[in-house]
């Protein structure tokens, strides 16, 4: 949601852009509102269909008209000259990363590749290469430099491959499908330039992706992330809802935890909640709660994936990695207490970097009880950083799985929720947060 004015200072978020103007990596100008951006999963679908552009004899362009993933159509502006702007890379096209007011460490980034017909020899030429089928075609994406290779399980990559995340092959594939790929065998090299020391400023190496960095991008745009301005964002979409009569919002971590909420609203009685309803809280779970109490609301569902349902376990106010280093080690006491004997298990679950990978470990049994046991964890940690002695309201925890699917719901009891301020006049029906039984996590809701 973006900010409808200045509060406190912050700058509010402009809205979606239709497209980019080039830019030559300069740092940006201060503007009134915080510009959006673009992913570097973007860079590579902008990429492929200006080369697949270009090899159907299509007059080259400046810019590439890119289908993203809220539905709208940007453009990207390519670097220039077109033919070859990087002189050790002739016959490759280059785009440069902007992440608008958001810079992190590829903030300016050249991407470059070059897209051609795949000779008879062997398809993919490199097992490490990501094979991303376009209708009856096939595209090997192999990198030259700076892209990493996904050494573990767990992460949105495929292990021994290149780190190119499952939402970015989905916008690569739509977009040459919009470009008209239908057949044949392609082969997209595809190089960041300086990527190997750029990823020495991220998690990867930690994560276990190794010599570069990854490509990523859920939807391929960047939402320029600047903390007063986010929860201030936050505040006022609390109040805005609360001044339309509703008592109940869903707090959410993200696009696949929003998708999970309103899925599982839409099954359950009373109905769907109205969209002014669903908030992404990102990683400020403290200052949403702490406004959701501010502005009187009866009822809140937080929905989560399992990493940020282990941060909210441990009772954390902001989620933010920069902040808090996942806390696996809880992870591994809980597998301790609920089974003594699996003290190997645990010890190998607390040097894991990621939870989804320390998860994969975990029989199926264990593992329902574990998520449960933490959700009960968790909603003890969330209720912790509402400000104590007010009225306050009441918590329901959903658990999404990693691809955005809803898990299974636990509530928390009426004993243990103070008193709520009475609904707003004019509440509907639908704002009561739907309720329901709840499901072994694990189990189709």
């Amino acid at each position: 949601m973006a900010c409808g004015a200045k509060e406190g200072g912050a700058r509010r978020l402009a809205p979606k852009p239709r497209g980019w103007q080039p830019w030559d990596g300069s740092p940006l100008p201060e503007a009134e509102e915080l510009r959006w951006g673009f992913t570097t999963g973007a860079c590579l679908a902008a990429l492929a269909c200006a080369g697949f552009r270009v090899l159907q004899g299509r007059e080259s362009q400046p810019f590439v008209d890119l289908l993203f993933g809220d539905g709208c159509v940007r453009s990207i502006p390519l670097e220039v000259p077109l033919k070859s702007p990087l002189p050790a890379h002739p016959g490759f096209l280059a785009v440069r990363k902007n992440a608008g007011d958001d810079p992190d460490c590829t903030h300016g980034a050249l991407l470059y590749a070059r897209l051609s017909e795949a000779g008879r020899g062997p398809f993919p030429p490199d097992p490490r290469d990501v094979l991303v089928p376009v209708g009856q075609a096939l595209v090997a994406v192999h990198a030259v430099e700076g892209i990493g290779v996904a050494t573990r399980q767990g992460l949105d990559a495929e292990q021994g491959r290149w780190a190119v995340n499952a939402s970015v092959q989905r916008m690569l594939a739509s977009n040459l499908a919009r470009a008209g790929m239908r057949q044949g065998r392609w082969l997209l090299e595809a190089g960041v330039e300086g990527g190997a020391e750029l990823a020495r400023h991220t998690l990867n190496p930690a994560l276990g992706i190794v010599g570069g960095i990854s490509l990523l991008g859920t939807t391929g745009l960047v939402q320029p992330f600047s903390h007063d301005a986010y929860i201030a964002s936050i505040q006022l979409q609390v109040r805005c809802a609360r001044a339309a009569g509703l008592s109940c919002m869903a707090f959410c971590t993200g696009g696949r935890t929003k998708r999970a909420a309103e899925t599982w609203c839409a099954r359950r009685a009373p109905g769907p909640l109205p969209p002014e309803a669903f908030l992404c809280m990102a990683d400020f779970a403290g200052e949403s709660l702490r406004a959701a109490q501010a502005q009187g609301l009866a009822r809140v569902l937080v929905c989560c994936m399992p990493g940020k349902l282990l941060k909210y376990a441990a009772g954390f106010d902001n989620t933010h990695a920069g902040r808090h280093a996942m806390p696996l080690g809880l992870l591994a006491d809980r597998v301790l207490r609920l089974a003594p004997g699996r003290a190997e298990l645990a010890g190998r679950l607390a040097c894991l970097p990621t939870v989804r990978e320390a998860l994969g470990l975990v029989p199926e049994a264990l593992r329902n009880e574990l998520l449960d046991d933490l959700m009960r964890l968790a909603l003890q940690g969330l209720a912790s950083l509402f400000v104590q002695g007010a009225s306050r309201p009441r918590l329901c925890l959903l658990l999404a799985d990693f691809s955005g699917s809803p898990l299974a719901l636990r509530e928390e009891p009426a004993a243990e929720a103070s008193v709520r301020r009475a609904p707003a006049p004019g509440q509907r029906r639908q704002d009561a947060c739907p309720a329901g039984a709840i499901p072994a996590p694990g189990s189709r809701p």
